[in-house]
């Protein structure tokens, strides 16, 4: 593993083709929020939202990213916010910026281009998305991949104006752990839902998940859609690392709060 500094304000990590990656483990602390309850609600809101959706990308379209094996695509997905962007994340919250990130991984083999979190301490435009973006675009053209040829991963789901930064930066694709519920109820940052519906007239956040641009799915509607059959184990074991997850973003939420009005310019705390 390479480990590049590049200044406050863009903390990245590079890693090499074999995927290596830094450790880092997970409170076991139980939280009212991580609970099953909630956990299921969250089910309920993703369900809602994919009725309300319902011309969203097909199976056919996720399947040429997988390559029809979406158990091991989710299970690389989830090792990638485990390992690759909490840490970061986790260092980034202590300095007062939100606990947003993301990454970039390539199609063919499923290993990390980049791993990015937010740094709007810095520039209130630096969000996880844009400063992932602004970070694969930093490496030297030789280096990296095209963007058409990798898979855009974010630990929440974009806001306007990520959703556009995506389409700007020539990715087909994005997916996303938690949802804009999340962000609001749990989080406590409601700009998401809020600008949706203020600037662009969009009730819920119930955006195109397929477009002209991209096409987008949410980590907990694929381990949902695994269902009572083959997969259940696994839909199981993903479900288990998904509250661990929430107990660890709950963690990092914590140390944010507290740390709006001490100093960080974020005008959208």
């Amino acid at each position: 593993m390479r480990r590049v500094a590049r200044g406050k304000l863009h903390p990245t990590v590079y890693l090499n083709r074999t995927g290596a990656s830094p450790q880092t483990t997970t409170s076991n602390r139980h939280r009212p929020f991580c609970s099953k309850r909630t956990i299921l609600k969250g089910y309920a809101d993703i369900q809602r939202r994919a009725m309300a959706t319902a011309a969203g990308p097909s199976a056919e379209q996720l399947a040429t990213l997988t390559g029809g094996t979406t158990v091991t695509f989710i299970d690389r997905l989830l090792s990638v916010v485990e390992e690759e962007i909490v840490p970061l994340s986790q260092e980034g919250v202590r300095k007062g910026n939100k606990l947003f990130g993301g990454a970039v991984l390539r199609k063919s083999d499923l290993s990390t281009v980049s791993a990015s979190t937010n740094t709007e301490t810095g520039n209130p435009l630096f969000h996880g998305e844009i400063t992932a973006i602004c970070d694969f675009y930093d490496m030297p053209r030789d280096e990296r991949p095209p963007a058409k040829d990798t898979i855009f991963l974010t630990t929440h789901e974009p806001c306007p104006l990520c959703l556009s930064a995506i389409a700007w930066g020539d990715w087909d694709n994005f997916f996303y752990l938690f949802t804009y519920e999340d962000t609001k109820d749990a989080f406590s940052i409601p700009h998401d839902l809020r600008m949706h519906e203020e600037i662009f007239r969009v009730k819920n956040g119930e955006y195109n998940h397929e477009n002209h641009y991209w096409n987008a799915w949410g980590i907990k509607a694929l381990i949902r859609g695994l269902g009572d059959g083959e997969h259940h184990a696994s839909r199981l074991k993903f479900e288990e690392r998904l509250e661990k997850l929430h107990v660890t973003y709950d963690e990092m939420s914590d140390v944010y709060q507290q740390s709006k009005g001490k100093g960080a310019e974020i005008p959208l705390s």
